[in-house]
């Protein structure tokens, strides 16, 4: 068997490509991050238009993109299908599964949202912006990154000031998030002597 709804899979990829967001990489781990959002925007299309109980798999540790699977689905069941794979350096949907189900994976189930989708219109803040866990786990990743980088010693006092910050500019300030997390992670990176990235 296949993904049943391997057509919005093709549909996301098409999109994407379309809107250069997905492109031939060089580096492995940038290709991730295209999978990721494939992925991201192919679970969007499957829960809001064909099945509610298929979304996306939380993974915060390991090879994720923001926090999720960059190649499964997963039904809140347990059973997952992978969407994704890439060649020569390209993402590219894949028509696979379906696995389990494992009711491990049952509870790392989380709701697709046109935001994580990077849909138009979905990455501007603003006070009527939904609360989005992905965006503090990014910039939790950053900071740690930082600290590992710079060899300081963990400030918790420090990510906690300038997660508000940034969750400031954002949810109130109306910032796009991409624009958000640059900033703050650029400041944050200066306050121990790194340069911008």
């Amino acid at each position: 068997m296949s993904f049943p709804h391997y057509d919005l899979v093709e549909r996301a990829h098409s999109e994407l490509l379309a809107e250069g967001k997905i492109k031939a990489r060089t580096v492995q781990e940038d290709v991730e991050q295209d999978k990721g959002l494939l992925t991201r925007r192919a679970g969007y299309y499957v829960n809001t238009e064909r099945d509610a109980s298929i979304g996306l798999l939380e993974k915060t540790e390991g090879n994720n993109s923001l926090g999720y699977s960059v190649d499964l689905l997963l039904r809140v069941n347990g059973t997952f299908w992978d969407v994704a794979t890439d060649q020569d350096g390209l993402a590219q949907p894949l028509n696979g599964g379906p696995s389990g189900p494992d009711p491990t994976l049952a509870p790392r189930w989380r709701q697709p949202t046109a935001i994580l989708a990077e849909l138009e219109g979905g990455d501007t803040g603003g006070a009527g912006a939904p609360y989005d866990e992905a965006k503090s786990i990014a910039f939790g990743n950053a900071c740690n990154e930082v600290y590992v980088e710079s060899g300081a010693p963990i400030d918790p006092g420090m990510i906690s000031v300038h997660s508000q910050r940034c969750a400031y500019d954002y949810y109130v300030a109306d910032m796009p998030w991409d624009a958000c997390l640059a900033k703050h992670v650029d400041e944050f990176r200066a306050v121990y002597g790194l340069p911008p990235v």
